[in-house]
């Protein structure tokens, strides 16, 4: 039996992390997002269950106090809170696919492979560059900032 792999794409907000994951998705049978829950405003081009629930901070709570939620992040940047319910990897995983997930920084992919890892997920980080030119017209298109 050969071994299940998970894909960190590692990049700022504006890099394409989650359009490449899409992409990867879309073209690669063996992938498929690892949706997180996230109390951050919705943007205008986001529907929520394509790579995020959008939750509220009631509702965020209440996962985290029910187990559902297998590992939480607190944004510094944006004071938001992101988590990966467990039956969302267990599901991904129980139907032989590679989960993919996105992050914004090196530690927080080091935290989600380690997580990942004791779920015996192969973990494979990449990081995404993208110019702050294009990041800055990336945001501007998805609504973000003008």
């Amino acid at each position: 039996m050969s071994a299940m792999h998970a894909m960190v794409l590692i990049g700022s907000t504006g890099s394409g992390t989650t359009f490449l994951s899409h992409y990867v998705a879309s073209h690669f049978d063996d992938f498929a997002i690892c949706k997180r829950v996230t109390t951050r405003e919705q943007r205008t081009n986001e529907v929520t269950g394509a790579a995020f629930w959008f939750v509220d901070e009631v509702t965020f709570h209440e996962l985290l106090a029910s187990g559902r939620l297998a590992h939480v992040k607190f944004s510094d940047f944006d004071n938001s809170k992101y988590g990966i319910e467990e039956a969302e990897l267990t599901g991904i995983t129980q139907y032989g696919k590679s989960p993919i997930l996105t992050c914004h920084s090196v530690e927080e992919a080091q935290t989600l492979r380690h997580f990942l890892h004791g779920r015996d997920l192969v973990v494979i980080c990449i990081y995404v560059y993208a110019s702050e030119r294009d990041r800055k017209q990336a945001l501007v298109r998805s609504g973000e900032t003008r």
